[in-house]
């Protein structure tokens, strides 16, 4: 039985520097998946805990989450986020386009490796959000670019036509 003096849950009764912590950690694992079969996103348990840990991790959920939206299933992820508060859509710092089998039907799949069509992709997608009034920062928008010598690596980047190449290998992403 708790008495009086004793805290109702210990997490809040550590410094806020340490709760900060152990937020950050369990808030990495919860990316938002916009894909075929997606209908909605929900917040992770941590943050309906209650209104004091909501207040505390709210920004912070938004600080470290990874959208991937699928270009040819994107209409939940339109909803989504057209639904969130215009403060919460500023503070996503990663937003993935991918092109991988996840995803798609067969008869929508599409395995494009030429980085002139997904730099196509993500300016298509970029004009579709500045029509629907959504404004994403600098370099938040990404797409996955194969930058492999027969091997397949991948690197996410804003820019795939700015890739700078030594020797068959990705010498660093310009994020324009």
């Amino acid at each position: 039985m708790l008495t009086p003096t004793q805290p109702q849950t210990p997490l809040l009764s550590l410094p806020r520097e340490l709760r900060d912590i152990i937020y950050t950690f369990a808030l990495t694992s919860f990316p938002v998946n916009f894909n075929a079969s997606s209908t909605r996103s929900s917040l992770p348990g941590l943050l309906l805990t209650n209104r004091q840990l909501h207040a505390e991790t709210l920004s912070l959920y938004y600080k470290l989450l990874v959208v991937t939206i699928h270009p040819y299933h994107d209409g939940h992820f339109f909803r989504w986020l057209e639904k969130l508060p215009t403060e919460r859509v500023a503070l996503i710092q990663d937003m993935r386009m991918t092109l991988s089998k996840e995803g798609y039907d067969r008869g929508k799949l599409m395995r494009v490796k030429d980085r002139a069509r997904r730099h196509y992709l993500l300016k298509e997608m970029r004009a579709t959000l500045d029509q629907r009034g959504i404004k994403l920062g600098r370099g938040v928008l990404r797409m996955e670019v194969c930058v492999g010598d027969g091997v397949e690596d991948w690197v996410w980047t804003s820019e795939p036509l700015g890739l700078k190449w030594r020797g068959g290998r990705v010498r660093e992403v310009v994020d324009m």
